[in-house]
């Protein structure tokens, strides 16, 4: 369902789902608080969010690791599971802004729409030119092509998944003060939306503010909040340098919570040959940018 405004087309139904999330968000007010729904909260949004860090972008649009099939749906489906839409139109989404990044063609770059355009996530749900880009790599997978059909099923399911949770808790151990509507508040609207726009500010505050230790034909930054934030997103210039490797955060101090978590996975053998420059392609780049 598309709504027409000007030149511009929009989706219903995204904005209807978005515009639920706030509602569900305000309600905190009313459902209060508790430790458990703020484990919740932080539990739910990290571990969707390692979806979209971690699967959508470094896996499905780099190929910056290997994994099993099911791992790859696993990872699908938890970043579907935090609304960040369907797999390969968040893939083809972003490989656009890699093609075009922060030219005009770039309809997500702050700098020609606007920090609020970009943080606010419009183009989440405009109708863009991704639909120009071919994801043809998982095509050949038919529960991908399933899941990018039909991906609002992954965040219904955790909205029902927060809601038992919190009503088991509520039946067993009384004591921790929940229940299945705080839950579903704190574990699913508030987290959902906090990593949503963590998300935004990756593409927004990242092409604003920050720092720039290699040279790229874009106005990419790192930024140390939202890298330790968004599981290493903030990263943003190191990930434009070098958007193959795995690890975004390439020095010790810049925290990169997806690549530590990959590297405990791969030390199980879940995921395999993790992708990153070697230390003297580093200090070339680096040397390039302030020689």
């Amino acid at each position: 369902m598309m709504l027409k405004l000007g030149s511009r087309r929009y989706n219903l139904i995204a904005i209807t789902a978005v515009a639920l999330l706030y509602l569900g968000a305000v309600s905190v007010f009313w459902v209060g608080y508790s430790h458990a729904a703020l484990l919740g909260f932080f539990f739910f949004a990290y571990l969707r969010g390692f979806g979209i860090t971690a699967g959508f972008h470094r896996y499905f649009c780099h190929g910056s690791f290997r994994t099993s099939r099911l791992g790859q749906f696993l990872l699908a489906f938890l970043g579907a599971g935090a609304m960040a839409g369907s797999p390969l139109g968040w893939v083809a989404t972003h490989l656009f802004h890699h093609r075009y990044s922060d030219q005009e063609e770039d309809f997500i770059s702050p700098v020609h729409r606007g920090f609020w355009w970009t943080q606010l996530s419009l183009w989440a749900y405009y109708e863009h030119p991704w639909k120009l880009e071919r994801v043809t790599k998982f095509d050949a997978f038919p529960e991908i092509q399933w899941l990018n059909r039909n991906w609002m099923l992954a965040p219904l399911l955790f909205a029902c998944l927060t809601y038992g949770l919190g009503e088991g808790l509520q039946r067993f151990y009384p004591e921790w003060g929940t229940n299945g509507l705080q839950m579903l508040v704190w574990g699913f609207c508030l987290s959902t939306l906090y990593f949503y726009h963590l998300i935004g500010m990756v593409n927004s505050w990242c092409h604003l503010t920050g720092n720039k230790p290699f040279a790229t034909k874009d106005n990419s930054r790192n930024n140390f909040l939202i890298g330790l934030l968004a599981m290493g997103e903030g990263w943003h210039n190191n990930h434009h340098r070098f958007p193959s490797s795995e690890r975004q955060g390439l020095r010790w101090w810049e925290v990169d919570l997806s690549h530590y978590v990959l590297t405990l996975l791969s030390w199980v053998g879940l995921v395999s040959d993790l992708k990153q420059p070697q230390p003297e392609e580093i200090s070339q780049a680096a040397a390039k940018n302030t020689g």
